[in-house]
């Protein structure tokens, strides 16, 4: 099953079993590129409208109010008659129309165009006028920041869907008086704070020491120095860190890090949310659990998280090596998912978790002889030799040496077979 079919899979089953009570249902901005399939879904499963927000709809409220009551009249034959001006009246008059229906799903896409308070008041006035088994489900590119500040209805607001184990965020059921703070480091770099992407950095530097903070979690000065300004003085290397620090502080519109007992750490007021983190901890897991269902699981979330390498548009000494190790954990989630698929009698899909392990560190003879002995059993001893002469080029290329006398001896014992046959 690919990513998208295993998100969309997790999100259908969420929609299943939600609560009759939700009247307020928002779609994770992180999976906006899904976001028409889901829509598609849940109109699907009961009667409903649909309005999509374009810019002139969603700054000018008289338009929107406009544009709402035609696709409820076309889409659902709901006449809402003239509607007040005042965002709460009109809020409350729609919510009186789809309360007189029986199961309905209004959705409202494109919530990131809204530039106007007035339509985010009626928003939510309207969700919190509506009865069980009715429903606004609102999208867009972004988290709408106004609802984390607006949670007088939160107990019938939903967002969907939630996979703390694939970083996305239940922002709803978050304290308030926390900061989400979402990064994103493999393979394409993403950083968002409540929802909103951040996407200007004024220079190289800051984006590289936020990112060094966030993945170092905890972090001295003299670290940070030896890091990024090992050949300034001290008192030279103390005024750059801190004119960048205070970039990432205007960027983020707060501290970043608390500073105590020695040690820089992320603010107590923001709570993270780290793919690295989650994905080193999905292998660890995976490693020692005994239960083998567990363990695929743990080892296939891994590898989900996994979409590339370390901070792959940046180059710096400590980030090449964090990549290289992050990879080599990536290799061993891959291996660790063969190795059960293999043991289960399953060659072929271990197979091709092998290649894709062999594929990043190919000059692994451990990894090379596994896919030698699959070849040769599935009968395509040829492949096999052919991937012995690939590790021959690769040991030759980067570390000029011969392969091990072990990996010699099943490519010959392979040759003979194919001789004998």
């Amino acid at each position: 099953m690919s990513k998208s079919q295993s998100l969309l899979q997790s999100t259908y089953q969420q929609i299943e079993v939600l609560p009759d009570s939700t009247t307020l249902l928002i779609l994770h901005p992180a999976i906006y590129q899904h976001h028409r399939q889901i829509i598609y879904r849940l109109l699907k499963e009961s009667d409903g409208a649909y309005l999509h927000l374009n810019s002139e709809s969603g700054e000018d409220f008289a338009i929107f109010l406009n544009d709402l009551s035609d696709a409820l009249r076309e889409q659902a034959d709901l006449s809402t008659g003239k509607l007040p001006g005042t965002p709460d009246k009109a809020a409350k008059k729609i919510a009186e129309a789809i309360n007189s229906t029986g199961q309905f799903m209004l959705v409202i896409e494109g919530c990131d165009q809204v530039t106007v308070p007035a339509i985010n008041t009626f928003l939510f006035t309207l969700a919190q006028s509506l009865e069980s088994h009715r429903c606004l489900a609102v999208c867009g590119r972004y988290f709408p920041a106004d609802f984390l500040d607006n949670r007088s209805n939160q107990r019938q607001t939903v967002m969907l869907p939630s996979l703390p184990e694939q970083l996305l965020v239940d922002y709803v059921n978050t304290p308030p008086d926390k900061h989400i703070l979402e990064v994103r480091a493999l393979g394409p770099t993403q950083a968002l704070i409540n929802g909103r992407s951040l996407t200007t950095w004024d220079g190289v530097l800051p984006r590289c020491l936020f990112y060094f903070m966030v993945d170092r979690a905890m972090t001295t000065r003299s670290d940070i120095f030896e890091t990024f300004w090992e050949n300034l003085e001290k008192r030279e290397a103390t005024n750059v860190f801190h004119v960048t620090k205070r970039k990432i502080s205007e960027i983020f519109g707060q501290d970043l890090t608390t500073y105590g007992s020695g040690f820089y750490r992320i603010s107590d007021n923001i709570e993270l949310h780290y793919d690295v983190v989650t994905f080193q901890e999905a292998v660890q897991n995976a490693d020692i659990e005994e239960d083998e269902e567990e363990a695929v699981r743990l080892y296939e979330e891994a590898i989900r998280l996994y979409r590339g390498a370390f901070l792959s548009t940046l180059e710096q000494p400590w980030i090449e090596e964090r990549r290289d190790e992050l990879q080599q954990v990536y290799t061993d989630a891959l291996t660790g998912l063969a190795r059960i698929q293999e043991n289960q009698g399953k060659a072929e899909h271990a197979l091709g978790l092998y290649l894709r392990a062999a594929a990043n560190i190919p000059h692994r003879e451990d990894l090379v002889r596994t896919i030698m002995r699959i070849y040769s059993n599935l009968g395509q001893p040829e492949r096999a030799l052919e991937s012995y002469e690939r590790l021959k080029e690769e040991l030759q290329d980067r570390l000029e040496v011969d392969p091990d006398p072990e990996t010699d001896r099943l490519a010959a014992e392979i040759r003979e077979t194919m001789q004998s046959a």
